[in-house]
């Protein structure tokens, strides 16, 4: 424990005492690939600074946050993204091999063609960026991490200086098409992180909006170049890897998928509808206006208390609403059936338009949220077709 204190103080003298890097220094991009749990799914990003005169090799890491005591006091902040995350800095050797080799996650670097100036203009940046009072920083899934803050970094300090490359799917995919794709071996969680997001995710990812993803942006740095005194060059040097991991599957290897779960309530309520099933589908229906109307205060919550840009501006609250909880009582009072008659047409056919129209709405819903749509407009049918032949007995007798 002595020894890694007395490192990091030795590290910290380094970052204050030297202001400019020698000619001997390099800079690599660390790029490290998924691994076998869900918040590694997207990879991470880190920069390197070698530098042998001032005797050092350390890595910049801004995917760090610090755990507080209380387990609670940790997930509400978490949920309210409210939890900072802060620039780490640690000897190479220490960011590598305590927890990528062990995961057998690989590590890989690029090592970037930089004149001495243009590694001194990113150097200041990131002592500036380790200070205590700069360190921290309010993360953002999509805007602001790991990867996007080493994209600001080069923006900052090389300016006209640097020639990003434009990748291929730049301007083609949206933020969801792209989870989607990351998360595609856990349909569960890709189908949970779907409903959570709001359409503001579903706009295409621009060039530089795309290196939030640390393997998009390890190929832009490929193909990006850089000008130097020489003329115009390639930004990468060369690429190694540093760090040796093994392949993961994409296969989930999961049959009971959440379309399957939505398609299978969805007969469930074809069912009990079509035998006219009254009390067994009210009692169905109750159990689902309860489970999506507690979805409805986490989408409610996820909108309007938490500092998530994503999760602001979701349309699944027009299926998973917390008013559900209100109608989940309202089913099982008589006295309120011939009222609620023209709420359920309207709700049903609100419904209807939601599956019809889904294509002009400006937030794609997921495959089984539209199962799940299609099942409400299926209920509220049946509960106004019921109401209307009661009161047309009720009127003949």
């Amino acid at each position: 424990m002595m020894k890694k204190i007395t490192l990091l103080v030795l590290l910290l003298l380094s970052l204050s005492s030297f202001a400019q890097l020698s000619e001997n220094s390099k800079m690599y991009l660390i790029t490290c690939e998924v691994g076998d749990e869900i918040y590694t799914q997207f990879g991470h990003s880190a920069l390197r600074v070698v530098d042998p005169v001032m005797g050092q090799d350390i890595t910049f890491n801004w995917g760090v946050f610090d755990i507080p005591d209380d387990e609670v006091d940790f997930m509400y902040k978490f949920a309210k993204a409210t939890l900072p995350y802060k620039m780490d800095v640690s000897t190479t050797n220490e960011f590598v091999f305590p927890y990528y080799k062990y995961e057998k996650r690989e590590v890989r670097q690029q090592e970037l063609n930089l004149t001495l100036d243009q590694k001194n203009k990113i150097w200041k940046l990131l002592e500036e960026n380790a200070l205590p009072e700069n360190k921290y920083y309010k993360y953002d899934f999509f805007f602001d991490n790991c990867a996007t803050r080493i994209r600001d970094i080069f923006d900052k300090a090389l300016g006209d200086e640097l020639i990003w490359a434009k990748h291929a799917e730049a301007d083609k995919y949206t933020f969801r098409e792209m989870i989607d794709v990351g998360f595609q071996s856990h349909p569960w969680l890709d189908f949970g992180i779907d409903i959570v997001l709001g359409y503001k995710i579903d706009k295409k990812v621009s060039n530089a909006n795309l290196m939030f993803n640390p393997f998009y942006m390890e190929e832009i740095f490929e193909a990006s170049q850089i000008k130097t005194p020489q003329g115009v060059q390639n930004l990468v040097l060369s690429d190694e890897i540093i760090a040796p991991g093994i392949s993961r599957t994409e296969d989930s290897g999961i049959w009971f998928t959440p379309i399957i779960f939505s398609a299978l309530i969805l007969i469930v309520t074809l069912i009990l509808a079509f035998l006219q099933l009254e009390v067994l589908l009210k009692i169905w229906t109750s159990l689902l206006l309860f489970l999506t109307g507690v979805l409805g205060i986490v989408l409610f919550f996820m909108w309007f208390q938490t500092e998530h840009v994503a999760t602001k501006g979701n349309l699944n609250l027009l299926w998973a609403n917390p008013l559900w909880l209100i109608l989940m009582i309202l089913i099982w009072v008589k006295k309120w059936q011939a009222k609620l008659a023209s709420t359920y047409l309207y709700l049903s056919l609100g419904m209807l338009a939601l599956v019809l129209f889904f294509l002009m709405l400006p937030q794609e819903f997921h495959a089984a949220s539209r199962v799940f749509i299609i099942n409400w407009a299926v209920v509220f049918y049946f509960f106004y077709r019921n109401q209307i032949m009661k009161e047309k007995s009720d009127h003949k007798s």
